[in-house]
C-alpha cells in the first residue's frame, strides 16, 4: 500500500504541474537538477509524428521511448519517480524513495570494493573513498576488468625507515602509477588499505611498529594473490629473533637468511626481473646472504649470493640489499619495477 500511495502522490503532483525539487540527501553538488516536468494526457489513439510512445517528447530527445500511454514524464521522457533511471517506476525506485531520495540520481560513477568485490552504481566520488575505487561516469557492468578481478593501482612503499621520495618518484615514473609511502615504524596498514595497491614493498632499518601484525596482514595480502617485495632485513625484522613468526613459517616465504654482507650484482640474471626494464648494475652496503628454500625460484647473483628469490607464481619476492636505494647504488628502481610487473611464464 505504501508503494501505491507513493505512486499516486507522484502522479497527483505531476497533474498539478508543480515542479518536483530534488530533496538533497547529500551535498547539493552530488545530485543532478531534475529536468522540467511535462504532463502528458493524450487523446485515445493520438500520437505525434516521431513520438513512438505518445508522451509528447520527440523520439530524438526521449530517453525512455516506451512509456505506457498516460504516463507522466519529464522533458527527457523519463517517468516521474524513476529514481534509478531505468525507465520505469518499481520497487527499486520505492526503496530509494524510502531512503529520502526524491530527485534523479547523480550520474556519478561505479564504486568498487576490491576486498569484497562488491560494486555499486551511481555513487558520488566523495562517498567512494580509498580503499574503495571510484570510476567516474561508469557503471559496474561496464568495468574492464570487472570489480571482482580488479587488482589495485600502484605500489605501497612501506619500510620501517624514513621515506625516500627520489626512489618513489623513479619507481612511479616507470610504472606510470602512484607509489605511496607508509611509515611502518609508526603503524600497521589494514588489509583493505593494502588491497588498493597492486604490490607492497617493505624493508626494515628500524623495528616495525608491530612486526607480528604487519607480517600477518602481509600474509593475508599474499593469500589474495597480490605481490609483496621483501627487502633488506625483513627476515630478521618480521620473523622475530627466533624466526618463528607465522609469515616466516608460511609456504610463501622464499628464503632463510644466515647473515648479511655487501653485494654487487654480477650481471648474470636471465629472468624478466632483469629485463622488463633493463637492469645493468646495482650494489648495496648491506646484503642478506640467503639460502633458497625448496621449491622456490632464484635467478642472478650478487657477490656470489642469490640476488632475487621468489615464490613460484611470483606473488612474493625476496630482494636482498634492496633498501629503495637508501644504502645502495644502481638500478634498484628498475629492479623493483620489474618485480612488480613480471608475471609467471614471461
Amino acid at each position: 500500500m505504501a508503494r501505491i500511495s507513493w505512486l499516486i502522490t507522484t502522479l497527483a503532483i505531476a497533474a498539478a504541474a508543480i515542479p518536483v525539487l530534488a530533496e538533497q540527501t547529500a551535498d547539493p553538488g552530488t545530485q543532478r537538477e531534475p529536468a522540467p516536468l511535462r504532463v502528458v494526457e493524450p487523446a485515445a489513439g493520438s500520437r505525434l509524428p516521431g513520438d513512438i510512445d505518445g508522451d509528447s517528447v520527440p523520439d530524438e530527445l526521449d530517453v525512455c521511448n516506451n512509456t505506457p500511454a498516460g504516463t507522466a514524464v519529464d522533458a527527457e521522457g523519463r517517468p516521474l519517480g524513476d529514481l534509478d533511471q531505468d525507465c520505469d517506476t518499481d520497487l527499486d525506485d520505492f526503496s530509494l524513495f524510502q531512503q529520502g531520495m526524491t530527485g534523479p540520481l547523480p550520474p556519478a560513477g561505479a564504486c568498487c570494493n576490491p576486498f569484497t568485490a562488491i560494486c555499486v552504481d551511481h555513487v558520488a566520488a566523495e562517498n567512494c573513498a580509498p580503499p574503495l575505487q571510484f570510476f567516474e561516469g561508469q557503471l559496474c557492468d561496464e568495468l574492464d576488468p570487472p570489480c571482482e578481478e580488479w587488482e589495485g593501482t600502484g605500489v605501497l612503499y612501506a619500510p620501517a625507515n624514513p621515506d625516500n621520495p627520489a626512489f618513489r618518484a623513479a619507481l612511479a615514473d616507470l610504472l606510470g602509477e602512484p607509489v605511496d609511502y607508509f611509515d611502518a615504524r609508526e603503524g600497521t596498514p589494514t588489509l583493505e588499505e593494502l588491497l588498493a595497491y597492486r604490490a607492497v614493498f617493505t624493508w626494515a632499518n628500524y623495528a616495525y611498529d608491530d612486526y607480528l601484525a604487519f607480517g600477518n596482514v602481509l600474509m593475508e595480502y599474499m593469500e589474495a594473490a597480490r605481490k609483496v617485495i621483501l627487502g633488506q632485513w625483513t627476515y630478521m625484522s618480521l620473523g622475530s629473533p627466533s624466526g618463528t613468526a607465522p609469515i616466516i613459517l608460511s609456504e610463501y616465504w622464499p628464503v632463510d637468511v644466515v647473515y648479511y654482507s655487501t653485494g654487487v650484482y654480477n650481471g648474470d640474471g636471465t629472468d624478466c626481473v632483469y629485463f622488463a626494464s633493463p637492469v645493468e648494475e646495482f650494489s648495496s652496503s648491506y646484503f642478506d646472504v640467503c639460502i633458497v628454500r625448496p621449491g622456490m625460484v632464484s635467478d642472478g647473483t650478487a657477490s656470489g649470493y642469490p640476488a632475487v628469490v621468489w615464490y613460484p607464481d611470483r606473488r612474493v619476492y625476496y630482494s636482498p640489499g634492496n633498501t629503495g636505494g637508501s644504502y645502495g647504488e644502481g638500478d634498484w628502481a628498475e629492479l623493483t619495477y620489474n618485480m612488480v610487473v613480471c608475471e609467471d611464464g614471461w
